[in-house]
C-alpha cells in the first residue's frame, strides 16, 4: 500500500473485523498487505475509537453502507423486508427497512417467491466456516470447485473417476482440495469412502451456501454467453456444441476473478453474521 494513502472504508471494516477474531496486529497487516504501523494507527485513532475527533450528534439509524446492503439484498428477489432486517449487522425494525426501500428510486417492486430460510444452525455453520477461512488468500487457488448434479452416488463417483482424479492436481496443484456441497449423493457413506480411498481432501462446506460457491456465477456466465442475443437451439446437439464453444471462450481472467472473490464472500458472511450475501 503506497505511503500516506488513506485506508478505504472496506479496509477499515476488514481491520475491525479481523481484530474481533483475536488476531495480532502483525497478522492483520500480513493478511491485508500493509505495515503493522498502519494497522496500529487505524486501531488507535480517536475517530476509530469514537474519541474526541469522532462525529458528534445523533447518527442516522442507517448508514450509507446499510442502505446499499438493503438495496443489494432486495434486488436479489430472495428476501422479504423482515428477512433483510435480520441480515443487517445492526438491529433495525422492518419498518426502517421498508422506508429505506421506498426512498430508493432505483428499485422496482415485485412479489418474491418464498424460500426456506436459514436456520440458526445453518447460520452458525456458515459463520464458523467463514471465520475458519477468513485468512485464506492464495489457498483458494488450490481449491477445485464443483456444483450439484442430478445423479446417484454411483453416477457421481463415475464423474469423479473420469475427471477429478485425473485433473485435480492440474487445476489446484500439489495439495489441492476438493469442494462439494452437502447434497445427499456427495455426503453419502459410499462417496465419502470413495474420496477417502483416493486420498482426496475435501472442504467441510456449510449447507445452504450457494452464495459462497463461485461455480454458481460461472454457470450464469455460461448461460449468458450461450443464450445471449436471443439465441435458440433446435436440437440437443446444437446446444451441446454451443456449450463447449462458449466454455472454451470464457477468459482465464474471468475464472481468476471468481476465485479471487472468495475472500470477499467470506467477509460478507461474517458481516452478515452467517446470513446470505449479495452473491
Amino acid at each position: 500500500m503506497p505511503k500516506g494513502q488513506p485506508l478505504s472504508e472496506f479496509k477499515l471494516g476488514q481491520i475491525q473485523l479481523i481484530r474481533d477474531q483475536s488476531l495480532s496486529q502483525q497478522k492483520i497487516a500480513d493478511f491485508l498487505g500493509c505495515s503493522q504501523s498502519v494497522i496500529s494507527n487505524s486501531l488507535n485513532s480517536k475517530t476509530h475509537q469514537g474519541g474526541e475527533n469522532a462525529p458528534v450528534g445523533r447518527p442516522k439509524v442507517l448508514t450509507e453502507r446499510n442502505e446499499r446492503k438493503i438495496a443489494q439484498l432486495a434486488s436479489t428477489g430472495k428476501y422479504s423486508v423482515r428477512d433483510i432486517a435480520r441480515e443487517l449487522p445492526i438491529s433495525v425494525s422492518k419498518d426502517t427497512v421498508h422506508r429505506a426501500l421506498c426512498n430508493n428510486q432505483d428499485l422496482q417492486w415485485r412479489k418474491i417467491v418464498t424460500q426456506p430460510p436459514l436456520t440458526q444452525r445453518h447460520r452458525d455453520a456458515r459463520l464458523d466456516f467463514a471465520r475458519e477461512h477468513m485468512t485464506w488468500e492464495k489457498k483458494w487457488d488450490k481449491v477445485v470447485f464443483s456444483d450439484e448434479k442430478k445423479t446417484d452416488s454411483a453416477g457421481y463417483q463415475d464423474v469423479l473417476k473420469a475427471n477429478l482424479i485425473r485433473q485435480g492436481s492440474k487445476i489446484g496443484g500439489r495439495g489441492w482440495i476438493f469442494q462439494q456441497d452437502k447434497a445427499s449423493v456427495h455426503a453419502s457413506r459410499s462417496t465419502t469412502d470413495f474420496l477417502a480411498a483416493k486420498n482426496i481432501r475435501t472442504l467441510d462446506w456449510p449447507a445452504r451456501s450457494p452464495d459462497l460457491n463461485p461455480m454458481e456465477n460461472l454457470w450464469a456466465e455460461l448461460a449468458r454467453r450461450g443464450y445471449g442475443h436471443g439465441r435458440q437451439y433446435g436440437i440437443k446437439r446444437e446446444l451441446e456444441q454451443a456449450i463447449h464453444q462458449e466454455w472454451a471462450n470464457i477468459p482465464i481472467e474471468t475464472l481468476r476473478n471468481l476465485t479471487d472473490s472468495m475472500k470477499r464472500r467470506i467477509f460478507e458472511v461474517i458481516l452478515a453474521h452467517g446470513g446470505f450475501t449479495r452473491y
